[in-house]
């Protein structure tokens, strides 16, 4: 590592401490989703057979028996010390999901702090902080594993996925990228080791174990209401469009076109743009997940940047289609204009047609992105195939010559 580099590392350390000293003194008291964890951490302690089974007025623990195990750290700590470091941790995957799109996306390596800065201000991220949650942990986790440890072939590569998959089941998703590259490898490494985080804790806290895989994690309104704004993904969207149950069938038509849309980009884009397709990935998996709170969305970090940064592999020009939808990104990141609806008490439902739009601005922007950069991908791919392997008769009439 070089002195520039060390230097960069350490500026990014201690904005991570500052931004989190900066929370914690402007919002005292233990946040709510944290307030969780160490519950679920301390029941752990407590002989962990009610990791699950949340009191009256409490929040259900819904994350998988592994992740309440790793919270016992949290729980170990006073409330006070608990928030300041899921708040330093949280700003530390900030910088390193901006570092590595930095690096990916060929910007100026200097603005990677201001882009922190500017970062913290969007909706995701603050409410993932405010909130005390873990979604900025396990995008730098999935990110250090795709971009860094699986191009290099490392021995450890899929090892921060599994462990992410393993706090919080969503990042699962990722896997898609491994599998439709067939990286056979990597997925075995991957499927081991979520398969020791996943029963391990079967060891510590059996009957919690038992309650999660057979009842919790089929328990979808364990996490909150489908038609609530803050719930961007497809799912959310059609139930405040139709009602109360939506359109299944809808829902599950648009689903499917979003996972196929994203199988070919990817496969279209191959290791052309290795960041590019994990941002595919993440936003299918935003928006094909039952429930995406806005605070699920820092993933709109790195896809800001890779809109911005992106330039036709013919023309070497930023596609006016992406310049355009990031500025659309920024304003919805930085205005909260999806609370100008109504919500709560099944309010969503009666809003006019035009604060419907506004209510799912996160679902519509992410639907536009995934098709023009999905589209982009596919028309770099024919662009980046070699001519010389279409063999034509003359080609072979000249070199039989």
């Amino acid at each position: 590592m070089s002195l520039g580099d060390r230097r960069l590392t350490f500026a990014y350390l201690l904005l991570s401490v500052a931004l989190a000293a900066v929370h914690v003194a402007t919002s005292p008291g233990l946040p709510i989703d944290l307030e969780v964890y160490r519950r679920a951490g301390e029941a752990v302690l407590g002989g962990g057979d009610a990791v699950y089974q949340g009191g009256d007025g409490q929040l259900p623990f819904t994350y998988p028996p592994f992740s309440a195990a790793l919270f016992t750290a949290l729980a170990l700590v006073p409330p006070g010390a608990a928030t300041v470091a899921v708040a330093a941790l949280s700003y530390l995957g900030l910088s390193t999901i901006v570092a590595l799109s930095v690096r990916h996306l060929d910007i100026d390596r200097r603005l990677g702090v201001p882009i922190v800065l500017l970062a913290a201000l969007t909706e995701p991220v603050a409410e993932t902080v405010r909130f005390g949650q873990v979604n900025l942990i396990l995008a730098a986790l999935v990110l250090l594993d795709l971009l860094v440890l699986m191009p290099r072939r490392s021995r450890a590569a899929g090892l921060l996925v599994a462990i992410a998959i393993c706090i919080k089941l969503t990042p699962a998703v990722f896997l898609l990228l491994p599998l439709v590259r067939r990286e056979w490898r990597i997925l075995a490494r991957t499927a081991a080791a979520s398969a020791v985080l996943t029963i391990v804790p079967a060891l510590v806290m059996p009957a919690s174990w038992l309650d999660f895989w057979t009842r919790a994690v089929w328990s979808p309104e364990r996490v909150g209401g489908v038609e609530f704004l803050s719930n961007q993904s497809i799912k959310g969207a059609v139930w405040r469009a139709a009602g109360p149950g939506g359109f299944p069938v809808v829902t599950a038509l648009l689903v499917v076109t979003v996972v196929l849309i994203t199988l070919v980009a990817v496969q279209r884009a191959g290791e052309r743009d290795a960041i590019g397709t994990v941002l595919l990935v993440a936003l299918c998996g935003l928006l094909i997940s039952p429930i995406s709170w806005i605070h699920h969305w820092v993933w709109t970090v790195p896809l800001v940047l890779w809109l911005v940064s992106h330039r036709d592999a013919g023309t070497g020009r930023r596609p006016a289609v992406l310049l355009t939808l990031a500025a659309a990104w920024l304003v919805v990141l930085l205005t909260r204009v999806v609370w100008l609806a109504p919500s709560g008490d099944g309010r969503e439902h009666l809003a006019p047609v035009v604060t419907k739009l506004l209510s799912d601005a996160y679902t519509l922007l992410a639907l536009a992105t995934l098709g023009a950069a999905a589209a982009i991908q596919v028309a770099g791919h024919k662009r980046n195939t070699p001519a010389h392997r279409v063999i034509t008769p003359d080609a072979t009439g000249a070199s039989s010559r």
